[in-house]
């Protein structure tokens, strides 16, 4: 799967999933091109570009990687790693109002990933 999503502090103001298997290489620059269009944004208005770091599939985490750096690197942009399973347990909270969330992903051949979060003071879960 591959997805992209533009915020501000509020609110989403763009949001794509292309859940092909295997697409992330031909598909993530055209998404984010035209999640940019469609926002009236460009790469040099943006504050910072936040990829998942993992856990996940070493090529998608690569690629997720060097996008983020390369469009962070052109605008002199922070880049901010996040981890799945935090964002997994941020959906749960922000969804479902979950204070304290088990978040596990499917590793393939037989593992999981897993980790437990608690929500902090500032509404942002944390890893327990």
């Amino acid at each position: 799967q591959c997805s992209i999503s533009l915020i501000d502090e509020t609110q989403e103001l763009f949001f794509q999933l292309d859940t092909r298997a295997k697409a992330q290489t031909q598909t993530i620059l055209p998404m984010i091109e035209q999640g940019l269009q469609q926002t009236g944004l460009d790469v040099a208005g943006l504050d910072a570009i936040a990829f998942s770091r993992g856990p996940g599939s070493f090529s998608g985490v690569r690629i997720n990687a060097a996008v983020a750096q390369a469009l962070a690197w052109s605008q002199d942009l922070p880049v901010v790693p996040v981890s799945t399973l935090q964002a997994l347990a941020q959906a749960a909270y922000r969804l479902e109002g979950l204070e304290q969330v088990t978040a596990v992903l499917d590793a393939r051949m037989n593992e999981v990933y897993i980790a437990s979060f608690v929500l902090d003071e500032r509404g942002i879960m944390q890893c327990i």
